[in-house]
């Protein structure tokens, strides 16, 4: 089975990515769906932020501002539920070692909104997502 466009892309922007890759796909022979799919990226993101590499999480920021650039919608929704909602959850649950300003900093204006929307529905505050005179 092929992997999506999309997913091709993110291996070619993030090396570090796939080996989550290749045990995701293994488990589930290629068959998990794209919202699944991207959350596995949130998982190695999330590994990402606690290692605190800079090249490491610019390469994921401009690969999450794809996503949310992408002209398909599949692509563009998977990426806030499977991709994004996750990866804030994650980081809210364990804000001390998975700190989301580490990659907030790198984020681009179509990321950074889907955070603040995800945190206006959640109500929560993401650390990095927010300017310090925004209205919460």
């Amino acid at each position: 089975m092929e992997d999506p466009p999309c997913i091709v892309e993110l291996l070619a922007s993030c090396p570090g990515f796939r080996p989550h890759w290749d045990e995701h796909r293994a488990w589930w022979s290629g068959e998990a769906g794209l919202m699944l799919d991207l959350a596995v990226f949130g998982e190695y993101a999330a590994q990402a932020i606690e290692r605190g590499a800079p090249a490491e999480l610019a390469a994921i920021a401009a690969s999450a501002e794809s996503l949310l650039g992408s002209e398909s919608q599949a692509v563009r929704d998977a990426a806030i539920t499977g991709f994004l909602a996750g990866l804030l959850q994650r980081c809210h649950s364990d804000a001390a070692r998975l700190p989301f300003d580490r990659v907030a900093r790198e984020l681009g204006p179509k990321t950074l909104a889907a955070c603040r929307k995800l945190d206006e529905m959640l109500g929560t505050r993401t650390p990095g997502v927010w300017q310090p005179d925004a209205a919460a």
